[in-house]
Parts: structure tokens; C-alpha cells; sequence
């Protein structure tokens, strides 16, 4: 079963009753993860949903388009320091 937090102060797989207030159910699937893997920060997809109860289409592509907005970050941050280190010393 698939619950989301409505809020953003996840228990990592704690729930009582305080927290069954906050979440919602969304559909039942696949773990494709261990549960250390849930929290040790890796990006990926960790649960094939394979029942949803709403018809909504998957995040892949908003987890693209986020990667690349991170990805031209880096790249902007990374020529920022390349042209800093190129200045000469006044």
C-alpha cells in the first residue's frame, strides 16, 4: 500500500496515529528498493506502482526535467569557478 505525506516531515516508515492524519492513500505497488536504500539520499525510482487509484500519468519526466535544471546548475556553477580561477591576482 502507497500512502503520501501531505506535508513534508516524513518519519522514514514511522506511522501512528498523528501521522495517519497526514498522509494519503494513493495505490498499491513495488518496492524496487531495500529500506536502506529508501533513506540514504540516492535519486532513482524506488516503487513500480502498480495499482493507482486515481488515473494520473507517472513522474518520470518531472524527475528529468529536474535532473536537468540540477544538471545546468552544476555546469553554470563549474564555469563560474573555471572564469574566477582565470582572473588575475590584483
Amino acid at each position: 500500500m502507497m500512502f503520501s505525506y501531505l506535508i513534508g516531515d516524513g518519519k522514514k516508515g514511522f506511522v501512528d496515529q498523528f501521522y495517519k492524519e497526514k498522509t494519503v492513500y494513493i495505490g498499491n505497488g513495488i518496492s524496487l528498493l531495500d529500506r536502506l536504500d529508501y533513506f540514504s539520499g540516492n535519486g532513482g525510482m524506488a516503487i513500480e506502482m502498480t495499482e493507482r487509484i486515481y488515473e494520473c500519468p507517472p513522474f518520470p519526466d518531472l524527475l528529468k526535467q529536474q535532473q536537468q535544471q540540477q544538471q545546468q546548475q552544476q555546469q553554470q556553477q563549474q564555469q563560474q569557478i573555471q572564469q574566477e580561477q582565470q582572473l588575475p591576482f590584483q
